[in-house]
């Protein structure tokens, strides 16, 4: 079964106000003002449970039962910090667009910071849900 529904989108009003946005290490990014929009704790610590279950399934007996097991334990695992990410970015995006008519990132070394994979989880995505 399936349906289709014709809804219009209405844009958001015009702001006069801009803002600037750097994007940084220890906060995920910060605006001119001084607003913070920080990393979440909840994802450093399902990080930390990722990386011993990782551990854990790779002393398992490929193919064995409780192989399966924890490779599943894994993924949802995986899945969870997607998840986690995911919301952020969109909050904080959102948070921006909302709050702002006009939005500069500074991109101080963003090209460098890309090539560092611990900096690259949030860094790409935040600006391509803005832009």
């Amino acid at each position: 079964m399936a349906f289709m529904v014709e809804e219009e989108v209405q844009a958001l009003p015009e702001k006069p106000n801009g803002i600037g946005v750097d994007i940084g290490l220890k906060d995920l990014a910060v605006t001119r003002e001084g607003e913070r929009i920080g990393n979440p704790r909840p994802l450093h610590r399902v990080l930390r449970r990722l990386k011993h279950a990782q551990r854990v399934l790779s002393r398992r007996k490929k193919g064995s039962g409780n192989w399966h097991r924890q490779r599943r334990r894994v993924a949802r695992l995986h899945a969870r910090v997607a998840d986690l990410r995911g919301d952020l970015l969109h909050k904080a995006s959102a948070q921006l667009v909302q709050g702002a008519g006009l939005i500069a990132i500074g991109d101080l070394n963003v090209a460098g910071m890309m090539k560092n994979r611990r900096l690259a989880k949030a860094i790409g995505e935040l600006r391509r849900q803005i832009q």
